[in-house]
This record gives structure tokens, sequence and C-alpha cells, in this order.
């Protein structure tokens, strides 16, 4: 899992790690990164977007490209 959250964009990482690894609340998580707290909680939600779809890998229906030259 730690492999994957490096994977996601930086400014995401510190938000989820501090949720959900270290148990932070979402004040005082704001508190850390002097950030208000809707902004702490736009970043957990987009950093655990990025993990889901990292932890998903390529749909499944993806075509093969093509070479068109």
């Amino acid at each position: 899992m730690l492999q994957s959250l490096a994977q996601v964009d930086q400014v995401y990482q510190a938000p989820v790690a501090l949720f959900y690894l270290e148990e932070y609340s979402y004040k005082e998580i704001a508190e850390i990164l002097e950030v208000p707290m809707g902004t702490v909680k736009s970043r957990i939600a987009r950093g655990i977007a990025q993990l889901q779809r990292l932890l998903a890998g390529p749909p499944s229906s993806a075509q093969p490209q093509r070479n068109c030259g």
C-alpha cells in the first residue's frame, strides 16, 4: 500500500497518510498542513480516487493501440 501511495500526486500523499495511517482528524490535518479543512477533505478524496485507480490497474476494456504509420 505504501508503494502505491508513493505513486499518488505528492499534494495528496500527506493528507491521505495522516488520515488513514496516522489516524489524525480532518481538523488536525488542516492545522498540520496549514490549509482549510475543505482542502484536506478534497485532497483525501482525490488521493483515495488515485489510489483506487492505481490498485485497480489498467481498464479491462482497453483497446490495444494501433500503429498508424
